[in-house]
């Protein structure tokens, strides 16, 4: 029994939660994506009304307001098709539907296809022992402790295996850390969610067919539907993560969704066998605690009341699939969920859960009050008001002009922070340092300047590099930031804004565009040589709780760690949480 990768993933948390100390991984980051291209490639789906394929446009403007209007959806985006063809795509914010999305767990679904090809083709069968397919990974001790697990135990997450996503971030070879983990339950019927099970699946693929699971992929899925934009995130032993890490744009994973569906068919082309797509979509698992809406196929999540599927993904990213009527719906979002507890599924059930017609009458108005709202919902669409200038920055600033430019009281001035907690403070959110293993070393100040032709730009310095942002004021500026060996898309507004004490205050936020995060910064004025930064991030400090809980919950599991955790209660944890995700930073001006 190792318990050494379980103390280095307490080790981690505790280093992540301290505000005090920059957080060192301890394994390096070994798979960069790549910067996102905005060409297009491939087939793209085709567009219609949604009366075109039967469904009322008053139906589907229901839904979107319910969607933006409920505080806890937090809706990026939603696609909507049916019968391949798209019948409604919207944004909130500054969004983009032409950039892939990290997809979470909902690519574990995809996974589970793979899978089925390999025993479409005989080359695999569902009973096929983990120990003979690993057979020089496997220990003495893994061929007795996991001798009965199986192909389809790792489908259905009953493999009871304890080495789990926090504890990859510890360890370089994930293969022989699984098959020497811990084990809880009995294989074949502890249900016990789990990514590393996938990634097992995706090990299975590349020991198969001698290739990584996205170039197998890219042959026999991707390809046929005409997706050719897409990235799988490796391991430190170069084989695709499996359970996470897929980048894939909304439009294209409508495509999969179909393909289901249809039973494996793609435009009169078998992919998939229907055997399979069947058995993967069939409920092997009654589910009791993760879910009270769905139960668990083969890494396919099966409604408990009506014919339909779903791809889960955390913090909102979910296709849901109704066989009943064809139609498919990706959406994405940036909530604090972690399976489907969210109004969210309520919603779109009461919308979808029917029969349609395949077609009906033609509604021009209603079609243009859906074509209306979906228009007003993105930032590229409007411009942003700036207030009037105030008594309190009069008394900062002198000014004889009518009206103000704001960022002329910022302009050629740089910010140095006075000391403080400010070594895990940085650029990039917090969640997003964590899932990627990419750590922040700590923050030392702020500048602002005009570019040549007068767009403002924000420096960000932190100890070991400086990152320029361009600052959009009317709509979102798009860059690329390069973060040491990693790229991240993302869209930038600024405004000048009042609180409730009739203060001026700079907002700027940064939507992560390729997962779901965004940094959201507000300078403070405290007089006219010191300001002061405020960071925090969504999602913040909920998600980040019900994360620590539910790792709490699993490592009081394994042996040792859960003795030494019981230290650590959730009010200590909360409120290192808290101080973490919400610093407030004072800086001085140097010129």
């Amino acid at each position: 029994m190792n318990i050494f990768p379980m103390m280095q993933t307490a080790s981690l948390a505790g280093q992540l939660i301290d505000a005090k100390a920059s957080t060192v991984p301890l394994i390096e980051m070994t798979s960069f994506k790549p910067k996102y291209n905005f060409s297009i490639n491939g087939k793209r789906l085709n567009r219609c009304t949604p009366e075109e394929e039967g469904i009322p446009s008053e139906l589907i403007l229901e839904l979107l307001k319910k969607l933006n209007n409920d505080k806890t959806v937090k809706l990026h985006s939603i696609t909507i098709a049916r019968n391949g063809k798209i019948i409604c795509e919207a944004v909130s914010g500054a969004q983009r539907l032409d950039v892939w999305k990290h997809s979470f767990s909902a690519c574990k679904s995809v996974t589970s296809l793979a899978i089925g090809m390999l025993v479409d083709d005989g080359i695999l069968s569902l009973d096929e022992k983990i120990i003979d397919i690993f057979k020089d990974e496997s220990t003495p001790i893994t061929k007795i402790k996991l001798k009965e697990l199986c192909v389809e135990d790792l489908l259905t997450m009953r493999s009871t295996v304890l080495f789990a996503e926090g504890d990859s971030m510890t360890d370089a070879d994930w293969v022989k850390a699984f098959l020497a983990s811990p084990t809880k339950g009995t294989v074949g019927e502890t249900f016990k969610y789990n990514s590393l099970n996938t990634y097992m699946l995706s090990a299975i693929v590349t020991k198969k067919s001698g290739r990584t699971l996205s170039e197998f992929l890219e042959e026999r899925l991707f390809a046929p539907l005409g997706i050719k934009d897409f990235y799988w995130e490796k391991c430190p032993k170069g084989i695709d993560k499996g359970g996470w890490g897929l980048y894939i744009r909304p439009e294209d994973f409508i495509k999969i969704g179909t393909l289901i569906i249809n039973g494996g068919m793609y435009e009169d082309k078998r992919l998939v066998s229907e055997e399979y797509i069947n058995m993967a979509t069939a409920k092997h698992v009654d589910i009791q605690v993760e879910s009270e809406r769905y139960d668990y196929g083969y890494q396919i999540w099966i409604d408990k009341h009506r014919d339909a599927f779903l791809f889960n993904g955390m913090l909102g990213q979910n296709l849901i699939g109704y066989k009943n009527n064809g139609i498919v719906v990706l959406a994405n979002a940036g909530n604090s969920e972690m399976f489907q507890h969210g109004n969210f599924f309520e919603y779109l059930n009461n919308a979808f859960s029917r029969e349609f017609p395949q077609a009906r009458e033609a509604a021009p108005s209603s079609y243009k009050a859906l074509s209306d709202y979906i228009y007003s919902l993105s930032y590229y669409n409007k411009k942003i008001i700036k207030p009037t200038i105030t008594k309190k920055l009069k008394r900062f600033f002198i000014s004889t002009r009518p009206t103000v430019d704001y960022f002329d009281y910022l302009d050629k001035k740089t910010f140095e922070v006075n000391g403080g907690e400010n070594k895990a403070v940085g650029i990039l959110p917090l969640v997003i340092q964590s899932v990627e293993n990419c750590y922040s070393h700590g923050f030392e100040a702020l500048s602002f300047r005009r570019t040549k032709d007068g767009k403002p730009e924000l420096i960000y310095r932190e100890t070991d590099n400086e990152y320029v942002i361009p600052l959009g004021f009317d709509i979102p500026e798009i860059f690329n930031l390069q973060y040491r060996n990693d790229n991240f898309l993302i869209a930038s507004s600024a405004k000048f804004t009042k609180n409730e004490d009739d203060e001026v205050v700079f907002v700027i936020r940064l939507d992560f565009l390729e997962t779901p995060s965004s940094r959201i910064i507000k300078i403070y004025w405290v007089d006219e040589n010191t300001i002061q930064m405020q960071q925090s991030e969504s999602p913040g400090e909920d998600f980040m709780m019900r994360l620590s809980d539910m790792m709490m919950s699993e490592y009081t599991e394994k042996p040792i760690i859960g003795t030494l955790l019981d230290k650590f209660g959730s009010d200590y944890i909360g409120y290192k949480i808290e101080k973490i995700f919400n610093p407030r930073l004072n800086l001085t001006t140097t010129k």
